[in-house]
């Protein structure tokens, strides 16, 4: 499933290579100074797609994607599909300019699925040859009004199934 997702997502993220890109979500512009947010609703991350470097002597070699499926909770559809997303590594990841610093905008499917999706190319293994990634989601509403995050983990093996949130 995570190859065939990679497969449609290369489509237009020109930065990396000429004849194999990735489509990710584009900028998301905040009016106003960031703040938080008053309120109690919250996006949850429900799945995710995580391929850290793409391989098998391709154009596509060292590209890498990260697609996030978001879950309202307290929070509709309508009103995530007017949000930005910022998403910040917290650990594991060893170069942290692969991720931007502005929010991004979500993607939004014909089933009213929102996502986000960001791609790199080149990113740097733990020691030990694996992806161990824990990443922070943060919503934001264009006046500036941030939500409180949600941290996930992606990784290229099993490590996500002993991680818990704030560890």
């Amino acid at each position: 499933m995570k190859h065939a997702i990679v497969a449609v997502a290369l489509l237009t993220f020109a930065d990396f290579a000429s004849s194999c890109s990735l489509s990710a979500s584009r900028e998301f512009r905040v009016n106003r100074p960031l703040r938080e947010a008053q309120g109690t609703g919250r996006i949850l991350v429900k799945s995710l797609n995580f391929v850290p470097s793409m391989g098998g002597g391709t154009s596509c070699d060292g590209l890498g994607l990260l697609s996030v499926q978001l879950e309202g909770q307290g929070v509709n559809t309508a009103t995530m599909r007017k949000m930005g997303y910022f998403l910040r590594p917290k650990s594991g990841v060893v170069n942290e300019k692969l991720f931007p610093r502005h929010a991004i905008a979500p993607f939004v499917s014909e089933s009213d699925s929102v996502s986000v999706s960001w791609g790199w190319s080149r990113a740097t293994p733990t020691q030990d040859g694996e992806y161990h990634w824990v990443l922070e989601l943060v919503p934001v509403t264009k006046q500036g009004a941030l939500m409180p995050g949600t941290e996930f983990c992606a990784s290229s093996d099993n490590w996500c199934s002993s991680w818990a949130p704030g560890r």
